[in-house]
């Protein structure tokens, strides 16, 4: 279950026109799970290069993540980024954010039109793991096919939690 933050984490990433992943310049699937560790969001850009984004909200969130054993590495991601919430002290944060990793945070702009929005930007960028590897069709294709059914549930989220609750319902004994 992702929290308030990380919806509109997401949201920003993806329709924020300053966002470097918007819809259309990449394929961004939330919670993904198919190179052996979770990504809160992963992308696929053109050319065929994983991004991870590992978004965090508060410090002690971010302090036990860095207990995971996998450290965010796989060899199919290209770039990691961490994204911060607004409310986590950036100097602190900075502490336990690994070196190779990049920073997007996001806030909440004060005035103008996306001011009730969380919005973006890059503060650190990564650096590259150059012997990742490309994504290939197959992967591709799978990767894809997680990303519809993603955002599938998403548009019929209610429709399912009405479906489960019948489902659920304890049944009655008419005798």
């Amino acid at each position: 279950m992702r929290s308030e933050f990380e919806e509109k984490a997401i949201f920003a990433l993806t329709q924020y026109y300053d966002s470097p992943y918007r819809l259309g310049s990449a394929f961004v699937i939330p919670n993904c799970s198919y190179f052996g560790h979770e990504c809160d969001v992963l992308i696929i850009s053109k050319n065929d290069y994983a991004t991870e984004i590992e978004l965090k909200a508060s410090l002690p969130d971010l302090k036990a993540d860095m207990k995971k054993w996998h450290k965010h590495y796989s060899p199919h991601i290209r770039q990691l980024y961490f994204g911060l919430s607004e409310d986590i002290d950036y100097d602190r944060a900075l502490k336990y954010i690994p070196e190779n990793a990049g920073i997007i945070l996001f806030y909440k702009p004060q005035y103008g039109k996306f001011k009730s929005q969380y919005v973006c930007r890059i503060t650190r960028r990564p650096k590259a793991n150059r012997t990742a590897n490309k994504i290939n069709d197959n992967q591709k294709r799978d990767l894809l096919r997680t990303m519809y059914f993603r955002y599938y549930n998403l548009l019929y989220k209610k429709e399912w939690e009405q479906i489960n609750a019948q489902t659920n319902e304890p049944k009655q004994n008419n005798t």
